[in-house]
């Protein structure tokens, strides 16, 4: 007849990759997982949110620190500022995919932190030679958010770009992103389409692109351009809405894109 299953408590309490028999035999029943090499475990690993990451370390002596260098990074959290410490934990010399999506829910208290951490991250980001990068915010409904790091828009390693940001957002005077072939925006609100203009044109060798923009019935300017200059663009997916009130306001787009493939368009009035 079969053994059953350990306990969780048996499991807990083995710190080694043999798991005894039961019914008075000796049977070793062996862990394969941490028979594989530490490079195919890594991988495992790093597929896993970051906190479900950091509880391998209990299983063995083998995995008490291997989660420090997981290369894929996933944080899903209404509140991402605990993760402030963890930067200084991973050991990775290269840090291949960065996912967080969180929810800012009071604003005026936590700001300072959260503006704190997310530089941090951005920073630590640019030095392990990110490819992927995805960044999604959202809010309660409050106005005051923070901004988002100007130096995301100097990695030289990034290969696709996401960010999603429910506010008013300015770009950076400096952008250069000479590995950036997708770039996916949702930004409700430009403050200066120009400075889109030149994120555009700063990544030469984009070839996938989606915007989402918001024009909305505070802005001052009637007619809003945006210049699209790209050799190497072959899709462009624009949506987004004006705001009913601002009935009389004109977008104006100007293409330059001699590898372009593909185009959609699709602007709606928001009552």
């Amino acid at each position: 007849m079969a053994s059953s299953p350990p306990s969780l408590k048996k499991l807990k309490k083995n710190t080694d990759t043999t798991i005894a028999g039961t019914e008075g035999n000796s049977i070793l029943k062996t862990d394969r997982l941490s028979k594989l090499p530490s490079e195919i475990v890594r991988e495992i690993i790093s597929r896993l949110e970051v906190k479900e990451a950091i509880k391998t370390s209990v299983l063995s002596k083998k995995y008490h620190f291997l989660w420090r260098e997981i290369t894929r990074i996933r944080i899903f959290q209404d509140n991402f500022v605990r993760y402030n410490t963890l930067v200084g934990l991973l050991v990775a010399p290269k840090i291949s995919e960065f996912q967080m999506t969180f929810e800012l829910q009071r604003p005026t208290l936590v700001m300072p932190q959260e503006d704190f951490t997310l530089n941090k991250w951005v920073g630590l980001l640019n030095s392990k030679h990110v490819e992927h990068l995805c960044v999604i915010k959202t809010h309660d409904g409050s106005l005051r958010m923070s901004s988002f790091p100007h130096s995301t828009y100097r990695i030289a390693t990034l290969v696709s770009l996401t960010l999603a940001w429910p506010t008013k957002m300015t770009l950076p005077k400096d952008i250069y992103l000479p590995s950036l072939k997708t770039l996916k925006h949702v930004i409700e609100q430009y403050r200066k389409w120009g400075k889109l203009s030149t994120l555009i044109k700063s990544c030469p060798r984009l070839e996938d692109l989606i915007l989402k923009v918001f024009v909305s019935k505070d802005t001052k300017h009637e007619v809003w351009k945006l210049g699209c200059c790209n050799q190497h663009l072959k899709t462009m997916h624009m949506s987004g809405s004006v705001d009913n009130v601002s009935s009389r306001k004109k977008i104006i787009l100007t293409l330059e894109v001699p590898s372009l493939e593909r185009i959609v368009i699709h602007l709606n009035r928001k009552r």
